[in-house]
């Protein structure tokens, strides 16, 4: 089965999004799992372990753009399954048009309610739970799901290291005065 998930808006998001991923790989081992996400995110989902492909979305695009974009993405993917999860709705719609057989997510807009036929009323707001659980638990609907309801996941970040590119950010390191065997967390605006 074929599994697609929109999450095409900010990074955090779409990084607390990911262990739906793995939750439906453990539901379902021969899954094949696409996302569509903003291009700010591509690089996180390079090298993931749970996730096949990805899809570009630039919501900054005009309408007739995003439509053909979406048409594009569902005619090279064809999912099975379509997951609304945030970000741009044009995909909803668009999953709606091309009669993909399951369409759940978060129902939050009007217009959710009118396209995703398994969609899931959360009240994220009242910070009940985690969001990571929040999104898996859009899955509920999937034969199994008890057996990853209760589940812990964590996300997972898998980026390429090319050993020329470490090395010369520790020289960079050293020389601004750190010490490149710390731990660190780095934030890097562009």
């Amino acid at each position: 089965m074929k599994y697609l998930i929109n999450r095409s808006d900010a990074i955090g998001d779409n990084i607390l999004t990911m262990p739906m991923a793995q939750a439906i790989k453990e539901l379902d081992p021969e899954a094949e799992i696409a996302f569509i996400t903003s291009h700010i995110c591509k690089d996180i989902y390079k090298n993931h372990p749970y996730i096949d492909k990805f899809f570009l979305f630039d919501k900054k695009e005009s309408y007739y753009s995003k439509i053909k974009k979406c048409f594009n993405i569902f005619k090279v993917f064809k999912p099975d399954f379509y997951y609304y999860v945030g970000g741009s709705q044009t995909p909803n719609f668009v999953a709606w048009l091309k009669g993909v057989p399951l369409r759940g997510g978060i129902l939050s807009k009007w217009t959710t309610f009118l396209v995703l036929n398994h969609g899931t009323r959360q009240k994220r707001s009242q910070v009940a739970q985690h969001e990571i659980f929040y999104n898996v638990d859009l899955l509920r609907h999937l034969d199994g799901f008890e057996k990853v309801d209760d589940k812990t996941y964590y996300p997972q970040i898998n980026l390429a290291d090319n050993p020329q590119n470490i090395l010369d950010f520790n020289k960079e390191l050293d020389a601004s005065g750190l010490d490149p065997k710390r731990e660190m967390i780095l934030f890097i605006q562009e």
